[in-house]
């Protein structure tokens, strides 16, 4: 009885700012994160997989479609400009976007790991895949969990489902995340504050 469920004030407007008026079809964004630096660090657990395994696994199915699709790469921003260098080339880009939101706006699939940007994505309405191989344990991606972002368990998944996407095909059912994490949550946490207030 003392607990109030209020939701993340975050969520309620963390997706404003992406649309999908200028979205491109063939570009698949990559969302990267520093996994392979913190594998050894403390609180952090080890992983069978890291964000270069993942983005050799995505540039290999990207080679089962037609020319015209390529892979925009977007940092994280612990990582630094030329951690991709060498895979660089006509199907494999840096995403130039001074923002996360303008970057997520001009793709039309985005690839992720488990990072919250691929839950942000999903919640604007964007195809969104979490690719997971060797996943042992629980999946830190809550929204996997819940159905609003689709995880991926294997290479022969991954080409299955961006062959899909290239046909105009999408193979998952997925939750919205308002299905989920109702809006309005900035008001509930406004509510609760205000009656512990009056409580005094």
């Amino acid at each position: 009885e003392r607990l109030a469920v209020t939701g993340n004030p975050h969520f309620d407007h963390f997706a404003d700012d992406i649309t999908r008026e200028n979205e491109e079809k063939e570009r698949i964004l990559f969302i990267s994160q520093p996994l392979s630096s913190i594998a050894n660090m403390p609180g952090f657990s080890p992983v069978a997989y890291d964000e270069y395994d993942t983005l050799k696994d995505i540039l290999q199915a990207l080679e089962t479609l037609s020319e015209q699709y390529y892979v925009s790469l977007r940092l994280h921003p612990k990582e630094s400009s030329d951690k991709y260098g060498k895979y660089l080339g006509p199907r494999v880009r840096r995403a130039s976007e001074s923002t996360l939101e303008e970057a997520l706006s001009g793709a039309g699939l985005v690839i992720g790991i488990s990072s919250p940007v691929l839950m942000q994505a999903a919640a604007a309405g964007k195809r969104v895949l979490s690719y997971e191989p060797k996943l042992s344990g629980k999946d830190p991606l809550v929204s996997n969990r819940v159905g609003v972002t689709t995880r991926i368990e294997s290479k022969e998944a991954l080409v299955d489902a961006m062959i899909a996407y290239a046909r105009g095909e999408w193979l998952f059912k997925t939750s919205s995340m308002r299905e989920v994490w109702p809006s309005g949550a900035t008001e509930r946490v406004v509510e609760a504050v205000h009656a512990l207030a009056l409580q005094k």
